[in-house]
């Protein structure tokens, strides 16, 4: 939800020339966001059934203010996820 990174986000999206039929920001709470009307969205947009193929995401660590924080996004990214999640961890919190 950090504006800051969605722009950079977005420019290097257009950097790389990726048409914006292919992939869909999300600017929204994770703890708060409907991960099957998500999927209804894709699914209405494109007027077939589809997953997305990757996850990208970069969650706030579980030593923050919300203990195990990053595990909700795996989760999250796991329920919208066809082929893979490149997501960022701590080492110092792999227990």
């Amino acid at each position: 939800i950090d504006e800051d990174c969605i722009n950079l986000l977005k420019e290097n999206l257009k950097y790389f020339d990726f048409d914006e039929k292919f992939y869909k920001i999300i600017k929204e709470d994770i703890f708060e966001m409907d991960t099957q009307n998500f999927l209804k969205e894709i699914e209405n947009t494109l007027g077939s059934e589809i997953k997305c193929d990757f996850v990208i995401s970069n969650p706030p660590f579980g030593i923050q203010s919300i203990k195990n924080a990053d595990t909700f996004f795996l989760k999250k990214a796991m329920e919208i996820a066809e082929d893979g999640i490149f997501t960022m961890h701590k080492a110092s919190t792999i227990e």
